[in-house]
């Protein structure tokens, strides 16, 4: 009998086995909003529909109304099909390898605090040169992403098409190279006085310094879910309170599978796959899902 069909394989009452797709779900609710957009802006229009839009944008004149929520909800409204279209492929190349790195729940985590910062050094730049137009666009989010990848694969070579053309660079490379034009576009373009374009390249910049701050400082923590989330002891399914004992007494450990016997091997083996169920597979360390590999042919 193989691992994959014993009891402890099986997702508990009420628990899918399918890991959450971070990206999916950002990409679907992306869409909709700017469905919903769309049809505001048709089938209402005029000063009402621009007031309903407008108050899910950012800019200084919201937040003294007390608007809060717009730091966040000003990246669910886009400048029509090409900008939701360019930020929706960013998320989702960008996004899928990450998600494989951090797991789903510290994926939205990246992408929001990108979002919040790259709007808010926005308005304070917009705010301090008397400019009042409101900010949209999921593009801040999307650049934290890009920087957090590059970070993360910094010196290996990534391959990507680029207008139809094929490319090769490592992450250093995509850093850099990233970096420099919106630091030249903010400066040249955003800075200009005399500039008429409305392209945040401060949110866009603002967003990538959050990337390297998530990198840097909060990566390797727990997620603010774990941090907040009931304990498991709260699900709907009891377990045998030996068996919730045993597992409490073993910990976090590493199993060696040359000298460790089969009970002990079957125990770890549970523990990360209650992992698996609440966090998802791209939670895993890389010694844990070599120890799940080498299971698969220990356990039988």
């Amino acid at each position: 009998m193989s691992i994959y069909t014993r009891s402890y394989m099986r997702p508990e009452d009420g628990y899918s086995s399918r890991p959450l797709n971070m990206v999916k779900w950002i990409l679907i609710t992306l869409a909709v909003a700017f469905i919903l957009q769309n049809v505001v802006e048709v089938w209402i229009g005029g000063r009402a529909g621009a007031a309903l839009l407008g108050a899910f944008s950012l800019n200084q004149a919201n937040l003294s109304r007390g608007l809060i929520y717009t730091p966040i909800t000003y990246a669910l409204l886009h400048a029509g099909l090409l900008h939701v279209l360019f930020n929706g492929l960013g998320i989702f190349f960008v996004g899928r390898a990450l998600q494989e790195r951090l797991g789903p729940i510290k994926l939205l985590e990246v992408f929001l605090l990108a979002v919040i910062g790259g709007g808010l050094c926005w308005l304070l730049i917009s705010t301090a040169m008397g400019r009042h137009y409101p900010l949209i666009g999921a593009s801040a989010g999307v650049f934290g992403l890009l920087s957090l990848f590059a970070l993360y694969y910094w010196n290996e070579t990534v391959r990507f098409f680029f207008w139809f053309i094929p490319v090769s660079l490592r992450g250093k490379q995509i850093f850099l190279i990233l970096l420099g034009l919106q630091l030249f576009f903010f400066l040249f373009n955003e800075l200009a006085p005399h500039s008429s374009g409305r392209i945040a390249y401060s949110a866009h910049i603002a967003g990538f310094g959050m990337g390297y701050v998530y990198f840097r400082f909060l990566s390797h923590r727990q997620s603010l879910w774990e941090t907040l989330r009931p304990k498991r002891a709260a699900r709907t399914r009891k377990r045998d309170p030996r068996e919730t004992a045993t597992r409490q007494a073993l910990g976090r450990f590493s199993v060696n599978l040359k000298t460790r016997p089969a009970p002990e091997l079957r125990k770890e083996v549970d523990r990360i796959l209650d992992k698996i169920n609440t966090e998802g597979f791209g939670a895993l360390s890389v010694e844990e899902k070599e120890t799940l590999d080498r299971a698969k042919d220990t356990l039988r």
